[in-house]
C-alpha cells in the first residue's frame, strides 16, 4: 500500500512538474509558429499524471483513514472486553458474596431478637434489652441494604433467575401493604385501591414482585407528607398489557432528574438536603424486576406535586381478567 508521504511528495512533484511544463509549452507557442490546438493537446497530456498522482493521493489518504478506524475500533472493542469482564468479575463476586454476608447478620439478628424477647430468662437491666432491640434494628437494615446491593449485582451478571407462577395480583398487593405497614417507625399514609383487582391473575415471580411492590410503595410513603393520600389500580391497555398504577401526592421528581433516578445509588435529594434514608436502590432494582418479567416501568412526575409509577406487564402474563378491556376499534 502506498503511504500517504510518500503519494503527497508525488502529487506535489508532478504539481511542480506541470507548472514547468506549462511554462514550456508558452514559452513555444511564443517562440514558434505551433498551432493553439497542439499547445493545448500538449497541456491536456501533462494532465493526465497530475490526475493519477492526485488520485493516489486520495486513496492513500482514505487508506490511512480506514487503517486508523480499524485500529480504534480494535482498542475500543478490547477496551470494551476489559470492561465487560471487570464488571462481569465484579458482579459474579458480590453474588457469590451472599452467604458470607447474610448468614453472619441473621446469627446477629437471631440472636438480638431472642435477647430483645428475653427466651431464655429475664434480663436484670431494661438497658440491655434496649440495646439488643437497636441491635435487631440496625441489622435488620443492614441487611436490607445488602439484599438490595446483592440483588442488584445478581441482575447485572445475568445470575437472578424467576420462578413464576400465576398469582392474583390483590395477594402481591395486600402482601406489600401488610410488610410496609408493619415496618417499625413509619408513618401511616392513607392506601387507596382504586379498582377491583382481585380477578386479575399475573403469570410472576411472587418473591421478586412482591419485594417491586415494596420498594415503589415504601418510596411512596416516604416522599409523602403525613396525611398524604396513595392510590393503586390497574388498568388494561389497548395494547392487551396491563397497567399496575401507584400513585401519590408527594414532593415529587424534577422532570430532569427522572431519567437520572433510575441509575444505581442516586435519590432525589442531594446529599446536603437530604432528609430520608435509603440507598437508592429501589428504582433501580423495580426496573430490572420488570425487565426480568419482559415488562417496563415507567415513571411520571410533577415535583411538589406527586408521582405516579407505571407497571406494565405483558399481555402474556394476565390470565382471567375481570375487568373491561378497552374498544380495539374492530
Amino acid at each position: 500500500m502506498l503511504s500517504r508521504p510518500k503519494a503527497k511528495k508525488q502529487w506535489f512533484f508532478s504539481v511542480c512538474v506541470y507548472i514547468v511544463w506549462i511554462t514550456l509549452v508558452v514559452m513555444l507557442r511564443e517562440m514558434t509558429s505551433i498551432p493553439p490546438f497542439l499547445a493545448y493537446l500538449f497541456l491536456l497530456v501533462a494532465v493526465i499524471p497530475l490526475v493519477i498522482f492526485d488520485y493516489r493521493l486520495s486513496r492513500a489518504k482514505q487508506l490511512g483513514l480506514a487503517q486508523k478506524v480499524r485500529h480504534k475500533t480494535k482498542k475500543l472493542s478490547a477496551e470494551l472486553a476489559r470492561t465487560a469482564e471487570a464488571h462481569r468479575t465484579q458482579s459474579e463476586f458480590l453474588a457469590h458474596m451472599s452467604h458470607e454476608l447474610r448468614t453472619p447478620l441473621n446469627a446477629i439478628m437471631g440472636f438480638s431478637a431472642a435477647t430483645a424477647r428475653e427466651a431464655f430468662g429475664p434480663i436484670d437491666n431494661a438497658i440491655y434489652k434496649e440495646y439488643a432491640e437497636y441491635i435487631y434494628q440496625s441489622g435488620s437494615h443492614l441487611l436490607a441494604v445488602i439484599n438490595d446491593i446483592l440483588d442488584l449485582s445478581k441482575m447485572n451478571a445475568g445470575q437472578m433467575k424467576t420462578h413464576c407462577h400465576w398469582i392474583h395480583l390483590i395477594e402481591l398487593v395486600n402482601d406489600a401493604l401488610q410488610m410496609t405497614i408493619a415496618y417499625p417507625g413509619r408513618p401511616e399514609r392513607k392506601i387507596n385501591i382504586l379498582n377491583d383487582l382481585s380477578g386479575i391473575e399475573l403469570f410472576v415471580d411472587r418473591q421478586l414482585i412482591r419485594q417491586l411492590l415494596l420498594n415503589i410503595l415504601s418510596n411512596a410513603i416516604k416522599f409523602t407528607p403525613q396525611g398524604g393520600q396513595i392510590s393503586i389500580r390497574a388498568d388494561v391497555l389497548e395494547t392487551g398489557n396491563m397497567d399496575v398504577t401507584i400513585t401519590d401526592n408527594g414532593i415529587g421528581i424534577p422532570t430532569d432528574k427522572i431519567d437520572y433516578i433510575l441509575r444505581p445509588f442516586t435519590q432525589i435529594e442531594n446529599m446536603m438536603t437530604k432528609t430520608h434514608q435509603g440507598t437508592g436502590l429501589g428504582l433501580t432494582l423495580s426496573a430490572k424486576i420488570m425487565q426480568l418479567h419482559n415488562g417496563e416501568l415507567k415513571i411520571e412526575s410533577v415535583e411538589n406535586k406527586g408521582t405516579t409509577i407505571h407497571l406494565i406487564f405483558p399481555a402474556g402474563s394476565l390470565r382471567n381478567l375481570q375487568m373491561s378491556i378497552p374498544d380495539m376499534g374492530g
